[in-house]
């Protein structure tokens, strides 16, 4: 417990390999935007 919430980690191989800075912010992006919409319907 870390200022009274729960802490999670996860450690995974990454799955992608990026060839610009442009791309990789794309990626980035839109991966977290997915995991806030998969939150926001649990």
């Amino acid at each position: 417990m870390l200022n009274f919430g729960a802490v999670t980690w996860l450690s995974k191989k990454q799955q992608t390999v990026n060839f610009s800075t442009t791309e990789t912010e794309f990626v980035t992006t839109a991966s977290s935007s997915c995991q806030a919409i998969l939150r926001r319907l649990l």
